[in-house]
């Protein structure tokens, strides 16, 4: 690797070598010059560029008022500047007195370009602060982590310059440079103010006004913390809900999106069938010019026919798509939160398994510290560099972990608020008489689904780790007891995989039954409530019991079932340690010489199992809790496809002589039966009135507000509304008194 660097990197560092083994073999290692002017300069730099244009990208789209000029800002900007004339100064001393103050010698290639690196990040710095103060962006971790990168990059030229024997003007200058890069990195771990009141005179969500240092150890719960240890918490001190999770800024983002994608599919469904209009007239025109199509070549007849085709199977297609996919809307609504995920998740495993790499060497130079005749011998700095390694890598294993879980948690809340909010939305306009849905399904949606789905985004987090782990695992073993072994362990592993998959298809099924159940049982008990009444008139309690209990039998059954098959695959799993294991020594033994194997290759390949054992175990739970969010997204993206009520059907005017008029009102229910349900209907309601409609049962009262809502299909008439929000109640009442029909639900 160091000879292809060296290779590369020859016409920028002229006769230096970019990478010298031999310098790392004193009891003081050096650096030369050529490395510390391009990679610790290049990665903090090219990070920066790299994340610039998408970053302030996703500042612009996500926009907020903009913050004032305070101090911290202006020092943020001001010392930016400063180091920007810092690193033009250095430059200028290394031009006079040299790079180490070795006097005048030609600057290389290398120190140049690295100087037009930093002078175009530090432009790059001034103009991301200028835009995070203008679209209102307190604290960021982009900054942040540049500024790490940065003062990690520097910290190899420190080293080199403290070597020096002879000091000038350019170290000076250099640590000068690099107290600013520690000053500004000071100053990024505190955020920018704000508001100092919430929504409601509530104390606004620290999370909010927190800086990335804060966010990152939770100091920003800390008070709370304290107040609850100290028992000193009230409920009116709890602050407001953080602008991330409220369902009046996350929702519209998705209902935009979401009504996006149903104009698509729309559009596309009107142009296919505009273009199968035409599939006649051009079958018939196919058949009129058979003949002259059969004496012609048959590569110029294929495509026709195969295009007539594709046309009218393309309109099949589209007749089984009749709605949106919201799996597809809610992808693209939270793409750069799951690219977020996606790469803590990848530095927190990264982390993870350098662990025991950095311990593996760890443990070897000890090995040879402790052994006399060791050659090459092990310097000091070595195992001083493997312990400050360790140390730093499992800080920031600890920091990426905890850092994916919050994140995972707040986007599954995001995820459900924004979901109950369309849901809310949809259930004001939806037509529950066409489409058959009740109070308790929506219910259903908010309380179930969507919680679902939350469970599905935390439980994510495991997919790629339970991947890795056995990937991981597949070549320890390899390197541990061979091929064939190795290779039968994972075939026997990987038998697994169809039972698991027959147990989630099964699953999925039952899943949909319970649902629907679940469904059922809801609004029957619904229609219960409602009508109570009734049902104590009539003494129907034994009968709607008995309906109630046959759809709860039934649930309880299939839940028996899907219990039975999470045992088997919990079973299946907590019992593949062993059986995995003992494949592998079992061909092991008969393929080795003497069928012997020792005990350290034994309890090696247990511990690598061992390993493996997580992925295996968390299968079950990760594709039980997959397969409930999948069917979940089906049922709420069924219920947002839900038609609408007409707003065709009533006429609302903002100034009129009552609050409800129809004139020769014709409605039904059934837009296929032109019988009419409710004829003749003349209607004025003036308005701040209570109006009572009384009759029989079946009289159609319930229709008549139907109508008004827009519920039953209007064939002809007039129908004008001029407030939006109505209310409605239904009481029940017998023969006898006005007295007594008032007292009929009251307590004595």
């Amino acid at each position: 690797m160091s000879e292809f660097l060296n290779a590369a990197l020859y016409e920028l560092c002229g006769s230096e070598l970019f990478w010298n083994d031999s310098n790392l073999e004193r009891v003081t290692p050096e650096l030369t010059s050529c490395f510390l002017n391009t990679l610790p300069v290049w990665i903090p730099c090219g990070f920066l560029w790299m994340v610039a244009i998408p970053y302030i990208v996703y500042l612009v789209k996500n926009r907020r008022p903009s913050l004032p000029f305070t101090c911290l800002s202006v020092s943020k900007m001001a010392l930016a500047f400063a180091l920007l004339c810092l690193a033009d100064l250095h430059f200028t001393f290394q031009q006079m007195y040299g790079n180490h103050c070795a006097g005048l010698e030609v600057v290389q290639l290398s120190v140049q370009v690295a100087v037009g690196v930093r002078l175009a990040t530090y432009m790059l710095v001034i103009i991301i602060l200028h835009v995070q103060r203008k679209f209102g962006c307190k604290t960021s971790g982009v900054t942040y982590t540049f500024w790490i990168l940065q003062i990690c990059g520097e910290t190899f030229s420190i080293y080199a310059y403290s070597l020096d024997k002879t000091q000038c003007q350019t170290h000076v200058v250099f640590y000068m440079y690099y107290a600013v890069i520690w000053l500004q990195f000071l100053i990024h771990s505190f955020a920018e103010k704000g508001p100092t009141t919430g929504r409601h005179g509530k104390e606004p969500c620290p999370l909010d006004n927190g800086s990335i240092l804060n966010r990152l150890t939770y100091c920003w719960m800390g008070k709370t913390i304290h107040s609850i240890y100290k028992k000193t918490f009230q409920r009116d001190q709890m602050w407001a809900q953080s602008e991330i999770l409220k369902a009046s800024i996350i929702g519209p983002a998705l209902e935009k999106a979401w009504k996006k994608e149903q104009s698509k599919l729309r559009q596309r469904k009107t142009t296919i069938k505009r273009f199968s209009v035409k599939l006649t007239d051009v079958e018939e025109t196919i058949e009129q010019t058979s003949f002259t199509a059969t004496m012609s070549d048959s590569s110029e007849k294929t495509p026709l026919l195969k295009r007539v085709g594709d046309v009218r199977d393309e309109v099949k297609r589209s007749e089984k798509r009749p709605s949106a996919n919201l799996l597809k809307v809610l992808m693209k609504t939270y793409a750069f939160d799951i690219t977020e995920f996606v790469v803590y998740s990848f530095l927190s495993l990264l982390t993870y398994f350098l662990q025991p790499l950095i311990l593996r060497y760890l443990l070897d130079f000890i090995d040879k510290k402790n052994s006399p005749g060791s050659d090459p011998a092990p310097k000091t700095w070595e195992g001083v560099v493997y312990c400050i390694c360790m140390v730093v890598i499992i800080q920031v294993c600890a920091v990426f972990y905890n850092t994916v879980l919050f994140h995972t948690a707040t986007l599954g809340l995001r995820i459900k608020h924004s979901l109950m909010y369309l849901i809310y939305k949809k259930a004001l306009t939806v037509s529950k008489s066409e489409n058959n849905i009740s109070v308790g399904e929506v219910v259903n949606h908010m309380s179930i689904d969507c919680v679902r789905l939350q469970d599905a985004v935390f439980f994510s987090y495991y997919v790629p780790n339970a991947i890795l782990f056995a990937i991981i695992s597949a070549y320890m073993l390899y390197e541990s007891v061979g091929g064939p072994a190795t290779a039968a362990g994972m075939a026997f592993s990987l038998l697994y995989i169809p039972v698991n998959s027959y147990i989630v298809r099964i699953q999925n099924k039952l899943q949909n039954e319970l649902l629907h159940l679940k469904g059922l049982r809801v609004r029957l008990m619904n229609e219960i409530l409602c009508g109570v009444k009734v049902l104590k008139m009539y003494a129907w309690e034994y009968t709607f019991i008995k309906k109630v209990d046959e759809v709860r039998v039934r649930e309880i059954r299939l839940l028996k079932k899907n219990a039975y098959l999470m045992a088997i695959g919990t079973s299946l799993a907590n019992h593949s340690q062993f059986l995995i294991h003992f494949t592998i020594i079992l061909v092991y033994v008969l393929l080795k010489d003497g069928h012997y194997i020792s005990s350290s290759t034994a309890f090696v390949s247990l511990s690598i199992i061992a390993i493996l054992k997580y992925p295996l175990t968390v299968l079950p739970y990760l594709l039980n809790t997959l397969v409930q969010a999948y069917v979940s997204t089906k049922r709420i993206q069924d219920f947002l496809s839900c038609s609408d009520l007409d707003e065709i059907e009533s006429i609302f005017v903002k100034s009129a002589d009552y609050a409800i008029y129809v004139r020769d009102g014709v409605f039904t229910w059934d837009t296929s039966d032109r019988k009419p349900d409710l004829p003749n209907i003349n209607l004025k309601i003036p308005q701040r009135q209570l109006i009572a409609v009384v009759g029989n049962c079946g009289a159609g009262k319930s229709s008549l507000v139907s109508a008004l809502l827009g519920e039953m299909r209007k064939l002809d008439g007039v129908l004008e509304i001029k407030v939006r929000e109505l209310w409605g109640g239904q009481v029940l009442s017998s023969v006898g008194t006005a007295r007594g029909n008032e007292e009929a639900g009251r307590s004595p």
